[in-house]
């Protein structure tokens, strides 16, 4: 060992100041070499949670976490504790393991008093037979936010051969020792601890609206910037979206800002972008996110299903309307209106989201009575995330009427002919004949879905030993409205007898229902 090697290094420098200049320069270096390169053992450390893969994407594993600080507090390592850590992140509402920004990096640093950041993944673990562990850790220092080593090994007991079975490992835990003493063997011996800290910007908050937007329409962003590190004094700043340049100024103290312009006439997504030139020279960008530009509406149509009549779909009950976008895209909101001959708005219901696939009117207005017979326009209106709005209108008949029924009697040598008619302009759907003797009988059934009908019922003897013959009713049209009638002598209805034969009854005295 060399005379030099012996002496303390403050004598050693005194000496070599006394041997000329080149013994000068070798003395400078030592005493450079001892500034700079500090054993990372030496520096106060921070160990953030384990971010455990196998227990979701953000699960965390505090056994693991705390043997990796008892490893490196047994390397003779300032450790501050883990609730010190957790506070932290408490503060700073650090949700997220694995990671950490240049600004809490720069927080931690200055709140911790922390030299350097452990942080760490647990990439795999099976805790039974035959137990694995797999493990990556990455050390930042927080003087310049640098990661200055990485390590990442896995072991399984399947690689740990003992002799005799002495001791073999049993499960996860019994790892632990092994894997961390080859993850830290390559554990840096010096770092330069004293690099320069830069001056850093975190974007805290950004607010971009709207997302989707029109061409011309105001894009307005608002964002809030935190700065780390001695400031350089203040730089220009400008937002870039997409090709447009958008400037702003930034005044001592301020941290909040509100910057506006003009959306493009093309449509496409244009990416937003902060970029900040700073007093030394240097510039730094950060993506804050994009917006979109939409000129066209929703291209949709609109179906009524029902009975067709003149041309134009009708309905007495319900009406099924089926919105169909030919080119689907997102919806942000919709309205379906009703309105009569007047265009008044009788009905009108505002939807958000999507176009549901069916929508039903049950022909009633907005009070709760039914909307009188005619005919009415189907209003749909649909708007995209940009405001576009597209309408759709069609038009619909409502029938409420029943079918308007004629009903003729007449003799023919012996045979009673009954001429059913419908008046109405819907055409018939179902009809239905009953007719009976005075005594209950049934003497003639029939039934039919189109009018005009004729029924014929055979006269057996004369009048007088048939009295009477009653008759019941129903016709039906295609939308479902119903006439019914209950007759109670169809002799007293042919022509010679109708005038004054007071027992033909026509009304509803009793309705059968089928």
């Amino acid at each position: 060992m060399s005379r030099l090697q012996q002496i303390p290094a403050l004598q050693a420098h005194q000496i070599v100041r006394c041997k000329g200049e080149g013994i000068c320069i070798l003395g400078a270096l030592i005493l450079a070499i001892m500034i700079w390169a500090v054993p990372a053992y030496s520096l106060t450390t921070a160990v953030f949670p384990l971010l455990d893969l196998s227990r979701g994407s953000n699960g965390v594993n505090f056994p693991l976490t705390d043997y990796l600080i008892k490893e490196i507090k047994d390397r003779g390592a300032v450790v501050v504790s883990r609730q010190a850590v957790i506070s932290f992140m408490a503060r700073h509402r650090i949700r997220s393991l694995g990671m950490l920004t240049t600004y809490q990096i720069a927080r931690a640093k200055d709140e911790l008093g922390v030299d350097l950041i452990v942080l760490g993944t647990v990439c795999q673990i099976r805790d039974r037979r035959p137990a694995s562990l797999g493990l990556t850790l990455e050390l930042i220092r927080t003087s310049d936010a640098q990661t200055i080593w990485t390590s990442t090994g896995d072991l399984s007991a399947l690689d740990i051969h003992i002799p005799l079975g002495i001791a073999e490992p049993v499960d996860v835990k019994d790892l632990f020792g092994d894997l961390f003493k080859r993850l830290l063997a390559s554990w840096p011996t010096n770092i330069g601890a004293y690099a320069t800290w830069q001056h850093m910007i975190d974007v805290e908050t950004v607010v971009l609206r709207p997302k989707y937007v029109r061409p011309g329409e105001t894009v307005r962003c608002s964002l809030k910037l935190h700065w780390a590190g001695e400031v350089e004094g203040l730089p220009r700043a400008y937002l870039k979206a997409g090709e447009r340049i958008c400037p702003f100024n930034i005044s001592e103290g301020q941290s909040y800002f509100t910057v506006s312009w003009p959306a493009q006439k093309a449509d496409g997504r244009y990416p937003v972008a902060l970029v900040l030139h700073l007093p030394s020279g240097r510039q730094e960008t950060a993506l804050l996110g994009s917006y979109y530009v939409d000129s066209k509406p929703p291209d949709f149509t609109m179906d009524l299903i029902g009975h067709h009549i003149d041309g134009l779909p009708a309905f007495s009950r319900e009406l099924t309307i089926v919105p169909r976008l030919i080119e689907p895209e997102p919806v942000s909101r919709w309205q379906l209106s009703f309105l009569n001959a007047s265009r008044q708005i009788v009905l009108r219901h505002d939807g958000t989201g999507q176009l549901p696939r069916r929508l039903r009117w049950y022909g009633y207005q907005e009070d709760g009575s039914k909307a009188p017979d005619g005919k009415y326009t189907v209003v749909l209106k649909a708007w995209d995330r940009a405001g576009n709005v597209s309408v759709v209108k069609r038009y619909v008949l409502v029938r409420h009427a029943p079918p308007n029924v004629t009903l003729n009697v007449e003799e023919r040598k012996g045979i009673l002919r009954i001429d059913l008619g419908n008046k109405g302009e819907v055409p018939t759907g179902f009809w239905w004949v009953k007719i009976l003797s005075e005594d209950g009988r049934l003497v003639k059934e029939a039934e039919g879905s189109n009018l005009p009908a004729t029924i014929d019922i055979p006269l057996k003897g004369n009048k007088t030993k048939n009295p009477r013959l009653e008759c019941l009713l129903m016709v039906k049209d295609i939308l479902g409205n119903r006439t019914k009638k209950h007759i109670g002598n169809l002799l007293g209805l042919l022509p010679r007898n109708k005038s004054n034969n007071e027992e033909n009854e026509e009304g509803s005295a009793w309705i059968e229902e089928f």
